[in-house]
C-alpha cells in the first residue's frame, strides 16, 4: 500500500495498540502487543522497557504490510499518572509505579492535611513522588528525570524530554492550575527540575533518532508529536472535544468525561487544551475484569468456541432476558477491596439473567455520575457517546438507553477511538473533528423505563451498604 499515515500507540494497563491512520482518520491496520503488570498487596508496577519493547514489536509488524517510508508521525495515547525514575544517563532505576497503585495512602493523608482538605488517596500521583522520596532515597538521589509513560516513549523515540499538556502535572499553561501545581510539588518534596518541559498534543517535540529507527523499523527523522493521555484520546476520537460534550468509556475501567472550562484547582481533571478540561466521573469498577470473569466462570465453553465472536453468540441468548433480569441487581467489583454482589438471585435466574444484570449495573453507575456532571455542570446531556470494548456489545448499549433515557451514540470502531484521537494530534486534527462520524444510536424504550427506574432507586439505595460491608470483610 502506498498511502501515507501516522502509527498511533495507544498505551493501556495491559498492552499497546498500534494503529496506522490515514489522513481521514481510518484505521488502516493495527495490531496488539502484551506486556507484564506486576501487583503485589496496594503496589502495582509495569517496567517501562517492556512498553518500549511492544511498541517495536508492534511498528516492525505495521511496516511488514504497509511501507515504512510512507509513516508521516508517530504518536502515544498512554496511561496517566505514572512514575518512572531516570538516571542522568538515562538508565531506568526501577519499575514504573502506575496509576492504579495504592501505596502512598500515609504521605496522601499529610498532603490532605496540608492542604486542608481531603483531596487524595493512596493512588495520587504526588503522594506517590514523595512515597518515592521516603522510601527508596538512595534511587531518589540518583534520579536526573522523573517521566511519565508518554514522556518515557517520546524520549526513547527522540532523545527529547517533554510531557503533553494532558500528562503533565508539574507545568500547566493555565497559570493559577499551575501555580498550584508548584504548591503539590512543594508538599511532594519535589524539585520542578526533574521534569519535563510542556508541550501541547499536537506539536512535534522531535524526530525519531537513528538508534530508535532501528528499533522502530521506521526511517530516522519521522516526526513524533505530542501525544496525550488515553481519557484525552478518546474524548478527541469520539468527536467529544467541545464544552459541554459528553462520551463514556467501558472496558478495563470506565468513567464518565465532560468536557469542562478549565478547573484550576482540579488536579485529577486532564487538561484538553489551555481552557478546556476533561472532566472525569470515574466509575470506581473494574468493569473489564468483571466481564471477563463472568465468561471464564459461566461462559467458558462458548468464549473457547467462539473466540473473539461470543458477543454475536450471546447477543443472541440475552435479547430473551427482560429489562431488570427478572428482579437480579449486581454490584461489580472493584480495582481494590470491594468485592461483587449478586442480590435477589433465585432458582429462576439462569447465567445469561446474571450477565445482563452485571450489564445493567454499568448502567447504573454511569448514570450517578451523569447526574453529578450535570449537577456541576448545569447541563444535562441530549446523547451520550459510548466507546471501548464495551460499545460493541448492542444488548448492553440498549439497556443503556434505557437507564440514562437518551440516545445513545456508538462511533464505528468504538473499541479503536483511543488510537484514532491521538492519530488526530499527529495528523493536527484535534481541535477540528476528522470527516463525520458515523455512529450507531440505541433510543430509550418507553416500556422498559418503570422497571429500571425502580431497580435503579433500589441499587443506589443500597450499594453505599454494600460497599462498607465488603470493605470491613476483605480487611
Amino acid at each position: 500500500m502506498d498511502k501515507s499515515y501516522v502509527i498511533a500507540g495507544d498505551l493501556g494497563t495491559s498492552s499497546v495498540k498500534l494503529a496506522a491512520v490515514d489522513p481521514e482518520g481510518h484505521i488502516l491496520r493495527s495490531v496488539t502487543e502484551a506486556y507484564s503488570l506486576y501487583c503485589e498487596g496496594k503496589e502495582a508496577e509495569q517496567d517501562p522497557q517492556e512498553y518500549w519493547e511492544a511498541v517495536c514489536r508492534g511498528t516492525k509488524r505495521l511496516t511488514e504490510v504497509l511501507a515504512a517510508e510512507n509513516c508521516r508521525g508517530l504518536v502515544f495515547a498512554t496511561q496517566w499518572r505514572s512514575v518512572i525514575p531516570l538516571d542522568d544517563q538515562g538508565k531506568v532505576l526501577r519499575r514504573a509505579i502506575i496509576w492504579m497503585d495504592r501505596r502512598a495512602d500515609q504521605e496522601a493523608e499529610e498532603i490532605n492535611q496540608a492542604l486542608g482538605e481531603k483531596r487524595f488517596t493512596g493512588t495520587g500521583y504526588w503522594p506517590k513522588l514523595l512515597w518515592y522520596r521516603r522510601h527508596e532515597p538512595e534511587l531518589y538521589a540518583r534520579t536526573a528525570h522523573i517521566l511519565e509513560a508518554n514522556a518515557f516513549l517520546k524520549w526513547k523515540a527522540t532523545g527529547q524530554f517533554s510531557s503533553d499538556v494532558t500528562n503533565n502535572y508539574t507545568r500547566a499553561f493555565h497559570a493559577e492550575r499551575d501555580a498550584f501545581f508548584r504548591k503539590l510539588l512543594a508538599l511532594s518534596e519535589a524539585d520542578l527540575s526533574l521534569f519535563p518541559p510542556l508541550c501541547t498534543s499536537e506539536e512535534t517535540v522531535g524526530h525519531v533518532t537513528e538508534e530508535a529507527a532501528a528499533q522502530l523499523h521506521l526511517p530516522a527523522g519521522t516526526p513524533v508529536c505530542g501525544g496525550c493521555c488515553d481519557i484525552a484520546a478518546l474524548a478527541i476520537g469520539t468527536g467529544c472535544s467541545q464544552a459541554g460534550d459528553y462520551h463514556a468509556y467501558l472496558g478495563t475501567s470506565g468513567w464518565v468525561g465532560c468536557i469542562e472550562p478549565v478547573d484550576p484547582l482540579n488536579s485529577y481533571q486532564p487538561s484538553l487544551q489551555a481552557s478546556l478540561d476533561v472532566g472525569l466521573y470515574p466509575l470506581g469498577i473494574s468493569a473489564g475484569p468483571t466481564t471477563q470473569w463472568m465468561l471464564d466462570t459461566f461462559f467458558a465453553a462458548e468464549k473457547k468456541e467462539y473466540g473473539e465472536e461470543i458477543w454475536a453468540c450471546l447477543d443472541k441468548r440475552l435479547e430473551d432476558i427482560p429489562a431488570g433480569s427478572g428482579r437480579l441487581l449486581a454490584a461489580p467489583f472493584t480495582s481494590g477491596r470491594v468485592g461483587g454482589v449478586f442480590i435477589n438471585l433465585t432458582a429462576a435466574h439462569t447465567r445469561e439473567h446474571m450477565l445482563k444484570a452485571v450489564f445493567e449495573s454499568y448502567g447504573y453507575l454511569i448514570r450517578q455520575k451523569l447526574e453529578k456532571a450535570a449537577e456541576d455542570t448545569g447541563k444535562a446531556p441530549a446523547h451520550l457517546t459510548f466507546c471501548g470494548g464495551a460499545a460493541v456489545n448492542r444488548i448492553m448499549m440498549q439497556a443503556m438507553a434505557d437507564i440514562l433515557q437518551i440516545e445513545i451514540r456508538v462511533p464505528e470502531s468504538p473499541k479503536d477511538r483511543g488510537a484514532i484521537g491521538a492519530a488526530l494530534c499527529a495528523l493536527q486534527s484535534a481541535d477540528r473533528q476528522q470527516k463525520p462520524l458515523h455512529y450507531r444510536s440505541y433510543f430509550p424504550c418507553r416500556e422498559n423505563i418503570a422497571e429500571y427506574e425502580l431497580l435503579y432507586r433500589q441499587f443506589s439505595d443500597i450499594r453505599p451498604s454494600l460497599t462498607g460491608l465488603s470493605t470491613a470483610l476483605n480487611q
